[in-house]
C-alpha cells in the first residue's frame, strides 16, 4: 500500500489538523525566500526599464518600449510572487498545506498571466505610443483580443481550482468551495470572452480596462486568501497549545475544553470578517475608477437623517453588521489572548469582555447614526423626556441596570465566585446588564437581578480568598484516650491531599457530653469543587481509622461535616417506650 507523503508542516499536525510545534520561524524564512527567489526576473525587467527610460531621454523608440514595459511591471511583480507560492515546494503546499491539485491551477493560471496576458498588454501600451499610434486600432485591438482570450483561459483554471472539492488546508474534508461545477467555470470564462467580442466591435477602451481590474482582482484575491490561511495557521498553532495545557481527564477538564472550543469559533468568525472585508475594500479600490456605483448610490435620497442618501445607509448597515459581529465574538479574542498579556482571573476577564462588548456596539451605532446624518443636538430634549418617563415607568429595570454597571465597576461579585444570595447559593457562571446567572449544586440556574447584590446582605465566599473551611463533628464513647483520638483524626486529615497544610488541620475536644467526647476536626481547602467527595471520603476515614482503632463512635452525635449532626436521640427513646 503506498503511504501517503506529508509535508513538513503536516507531519507537526494532530488530529485536528492543528499544529503541535511552533514553526512561526519556518514561515516567515519561507515567505522570505519566496519573496527572493521570485524576484529575479522583476529585477531582471525593472532594470531594462530603468535603461530604457535613460535611453528615451534621447530616443523615441526606448521611450515607448520604456512605456510599455513599465505599465506591467507590478502586475508582473506581483504574479511571479504568487507563482512561487503557490509552486512545487512554495509557501502554500509546504507550510499551509493547501491542496496539490488546487495548487498546480493557479500556478498555471499564473504562469499565463505573466508569459501570455502580461507582454500582450505591455504590447499594447507600446502600439499606442509608436508610430503616432499607427498600428494601436488595428494589430493592437488584435493583440488585445488574444490577451483576453488568454485572460479566459487564466479565469477557467482559476474556477476549476475553486469548484474542485479540495480543501485549502487539508486534503481530506472541504474548507472552501464556491461555484456550482462547470456551469460556475463556463461563466467566468464567458466574462473574459465577452470582453473580447466588446474589443472586437469598437469598444477597446472598456474592454482594456475591465479586462486590466478583473486581473488585479484575481491576484489581489490570491494574495488576501494566502495571508487569511497564514493567519489561520497561526491560530490553530496557539489552540493547540492551549489544548496540550488543559488534561480532559481532570475534573472539569472536558468542560475548559469545550469552552476553548466556543472561544475559538468566535476566534474564527472574526478571521473569516476580517478577510471578508479586506476582500470588499480591495475590489472597492480596485473598480471604483470605473465603476458609477458610488454615484448612483449618492442620486437616491431616503428619508431618514437630514439629507442622507442610499449610499449612506448602505454604509451605516454595513457598520452596523461589523459592529454586531465584533460585539458577539470580542469574547473569544480577550478570553484566549489578553492573558498573554495581563494577569487577570476569569471575573477581571469577563468585565473586560463585557465593557467591550457594549463599547463596540456604542460606537457602531454612533458612527452610523453619524453617516445617516442625525444630528443629537436636535433630539436631545426628546431623550432626555424619554429617558425620564422610562425612569418612572421602568424603576426596577433602570435600578437593576444602574446596580449591574456598579457591580462592573466595584466587582464585589465576579463570575466563577461562590456567592449566597437570597437564600441561593452557587457558583457565578453569567453576569449580564440586569441579572446575573447562579448555578447552584443541583445544576438548577437562578437569574439574580442585579439589585439584590446592591441593597440586600451578600456572602461571597472566594472574593480574595478562595479558601474554605469545613468541620466534620465526631463523638466517641467516655473512656477512649483523647490525645488518640485526637492523633487519628490529624492522620485522617493529612492523608487527603486536598487539605491544605496551611492554616493547617486542627482537632478541638469541643464539649464533654454526659455519654460522649465531642470533637471537631477542622480542615482548610482551596476551592468549594468537589466538595461533597471530599465530605464523603474524609467521614468514610473517621469512622473506619475509630473502628479499627477499638474506639467506639456514638452514631448518634456522628456529623455530616459542615456543623451538620444526626440527632437520633429521640427516635432512640421512641424505640425504647415502644
Amino acid at each position: 500500500m503506498n503511504e501517503k507523503k506529508l509535508t513538513p508542516d503536516a507531519q507537526n499536525r494532530g488530529p485536528l489538523g492543528l499544529l503541535k510545534r511552533p514553526v512561526v520561524w519556518q514561515w516567515l524564512q519561507s515567505i522570505l525566500g519566496t519573496v527572493a527567489r521570485a524576484m529575479t526576473m522583476p529585477l531582471l525587467a525593472y532594470f531594462v526599464f530603468v535603461q530604457l527610460k535613460a535611453v528615451g531621454k534621447t530616443q523615441i523608440l526606448a521611450a515607448q518600449l520604456a512605456h510599455g514595459l513599465g505599465s506591467v511591471l507590478p502586475l508582473l511583480v506581483v504574479a511571479v510572487v504568487l507563482r512561487r507560492a503557490f509552486g512545487a515546494q512554495g509557501l502554500a503546499r509546504v507550510h499551509l498545506n493547501w491542496a496539490a491539485g488546487v495548487c498546480g491551477y493557479l500556478e498555471r493560471a499564473l504562469s499565463l498571466t505573466i508569459w501570455l496576458v502580461g507582454p500582450m498588454w505591455a504590447a499594447c501600451d507600446f502600439l499606442k505610443l509608436y508610430s503616432e499610434g499607427r498600428y494601436s486600432d488595428s494589430l493592437g485591438r488584435l493583440i488585445l483580443i488574444a490577451s483576453l482570450i488568454g485572460l479566459a483561459n487564466v479565469l477557467w483554471l482559476t474556477a476549476n481550482a475553486i469548484v474542485r472539492r479540495e480543501t485549502l488546508m487539508c486534503d481530506t474534508k472541504p474548507t472552501i468551495w464556491l461555484g456550482g461545477g462547470r456551469g460556475f467555470q463556463m461563466a467566468v470564462s464567458l466574462l473574459s470572452v465577452s470582453l473580447a467580442v466588446l474589443a472586437g466591435i469598437g469598444y477597446r477602451f472598456a474592454a482594456e480596462q475591465l479586462g486590466q481590474r478583473i486581473v488585479w482582482t484575481f491576484l489581489s484575491g490570491l494574495a488576501l486568501t494566502l495571508g487569511w490561511s497564514w493567519f489561520l495557521q497561526l491560530w490553530g498553532m496557539y489552540r493547540a497549545r492551549l489544548e496540550r495545557q488543559i488534561n480532559p481527564l481532570e475534573s472539569g477538564g472536558r468542560d475548559r475544553l469545550n469552552e476553548l472550543a466556543g472561544y475559538a469559533t468566535q476566534v474564527v468568525r472574526i478571521l473569516n470578517l476580517l478577510g471578508v472585508l479586506g476582500m470588499i475594500l480591495a475590489g472597492m479600490q480596485i473598480w471604483s475608477d470605473i465603476l458609477p456605483m458610488r454615484e448612483l448610490l449618492q442620486r437616491v435620497p431616503i428619508p431618514i437623517g437630514s439629507g442622507a442618501s442610499l449610499r449612506e445607509l448602505v454604509g451605516a448597515m454595513a457598520v452596523v453588521v461589523v459592529a454586531f459581529s465584533l460585539s458577539r465574538n470580542v469574547a473569544g479574542l480577550i478570553e484566549l489572548f489578553l492573558p498573554l498579556r495581563l494577569p487577570l482571573d476569569k471575573g477581571g476577564r469577563f468585565a473586560i469582555t463585557f465593557v467591550a462588548r457594549y463599547l463596540i456596539g456604542l460606537i457602531g451605532l454612533i458612527w452610523a447614526s453619524s453617516l445617516l446624518g442625525f444630528n443629537w443636538d436636535r433630539v436631545q430634549w426628546l431623550a432626555a423626556g424619554l429617558t425620564v418617563g422610562l425612569g418612572f415607568g421602568l424603576q426596577e429595570v433602570f435600578a437593576n441596570l444602574v446596580s449591574g454597571l456598579i457591580i462592573l465597576i466595584e466587582r464585589p461579585v465576579r463570575v466563577g465566585d461562590w456567592v449566597s444570595v437570597n437564600n441561593i447559593s452557587g457558583t457565578v457562571t453569567k453576569m449580564a446588564l440586569r441579572a446575573t446567572t447562579i448555578l447552584d449544586a443541583d445544576r438548577r440556574e437562578w437569574i439574580v437581578p442585579n439589585k439584590a447584590f446592591i441593597t440586600g446582605d451578600v456572602m461571597n465566599w472566594t472574593l480574595s480568598d478562595a479558601t474554605c473551611r469545613m468541620v466534620f463533628p465526631v463523638s466517641v464513647a467516655h473512656g477512649c484516650e483523647a490525645r488518640r483520638v485526637q492523633q487519628i483524626l490529624l492522620e485522617v486529615a493529612k492523608g487527603q491531599s486536598r487539605v491544605l497544610e496551611y492554616p493547617e488541620p486542627s482537632v478541638v475536644l469541643a464539649k464533654i457530653g454526659p455519654r460522649s467526647l465531642d470533637f471537631e476536626l477542622r480542615v482548610f481547602f482551596g476551592s468549594r469543587s468537589g466538595m461533597a467527595a471530599l465530605q464523603t471520603e474524609i467521614n468514610v476515614q473517621m469512622v473506619e481509622r475509630l473502628e479499627a482503632a477499638g474506639i467506639e463512635v456514638c452514631i448518634d452525635h456522628l456529623g455530616l461535616g459542615l456543623g451538620q449532626e444526626i440527632a437520633t436521640e429521640p427516635a432512640r427513646k421512641s424505640k425504647r417506650a415502644a
